[in-house]
């Protein structure tokens, strides 16, 4: 089975995708759509399933390229405003009258995390993780404020321009860099379930998180708490995620498309990453 995902679906996109790589039997063919044309990638990767962007779905090329392809299960990100092309499944957070809906606001990316160990020279702190923030005048404004004011790691495929951005890593280092920081500072809103399934201490712009933060003077007052608190509530933070993760996500959707067997592969993956 091969599934085509679009990189411009994001945190959730790269979610699905990394835990499609953990079934055997699904081949994940990753897509650049702001490059390559949609029906050149469908001729080339000729897809059971494809994972798209809502917005996407308004375009006179999806549109012929579902018309060709009409066996491919669509699969769209976010919430739907206009449409050419129909989707068989929609993952946003709130319900689409027209389409069936999973709903997800964000979770644990267990596929990309696995149980990494700690490493000294990586140990930190703060950290942060640039992949998917907006570099808006407030994100800003709050790493120049920690940058300043404590002992920071900052790593991602978006450069920031401070001193403490030390550039790309692979996703093994990724993992080994949220084990080894004490605190995890979430600018993009749900990169903080990547470090809760760690047991880390976190602060977060998302109001889901168990301590968020909206302006810089919550954001000392997170911090500082979090510091504190050091390792004490690990094994609770990790409770709160056990079931949050894109793990569970993917296996929704192959449940709704009637991949049982698939689908419980994923989880006896997950019951070993736990051990």
């Amino acid at each position: 089975m091969r599934i085509l995902a679009d990189t411009i679906c994001g945190r959730i996109g790269e979610g699905i995708s990394s835990s499609l790589f953990w079934v055997p039997s699904i081949e994940v063919i990753t897509w650049l759509s702001e490059t390559k044309p949609t029906m050149d990638m469908f001729d080339e990767a000729k897809p059971d399933i494809v994972i798209v962007d809502s917005k996407k779905l308004s375009t006179l090329e999806l549109k012929i390229a579902a018309s060709r392809y009409p066996n491919a299960k669509i699969i769209a990100i976010g919430k739907i405003d206009d449409l050419q092309v129909e989707p068989h499944l929609n993952i946003a957070y709130d319900d689409s009258a027209s389409v069936p809906t999973i709903r997800f606001e964000d979770g644990a990316m267990i596929g990309n995390i696995g149980s990494p160990p700690k490493e000294k020279c990586l140990h930190t702190d703060l950290l942060c993780l640039t992949d998917y923030i907006n570099q808006d005048d407030q994100v800003l404004s709050m790493l120049d404020f920690l940058c300043e004011n404590y002992n920071m790691k900052i790593f991602g495929n978006q450069k920031v321009n401070f001193p403490h951005y030390l550039g790309r890593i692979d996703r093994p280092t990724k993992a080994k860099a949220l084990a080894s920081t004490s605190v995890y500072v979430d600018l993009d809103g749900g990169s903080w379930y990547d470090a809760a399934w760690l047991g880390k201490e976190c602060v977060s712009i998302a109001e889901n998180c168990f301590r968020s933060f909206s302006n810089i003077e919550e954001l000392k007052s997170s911090v500082d708490e979090a510091l504190d608190a050091g390792e004490t509530n690990s094994q609770e933070i990790k409770m709160m995620v056990k079931n949050q993760t894109y793990f569970e996500l993917t296996g929704e959707i192959l449940s709704f498309f009637g991949l049982t067997e698939q689908r419980n592969t994923l989880m006896e993956k997950k019951k070993d990453i736990l051990c």
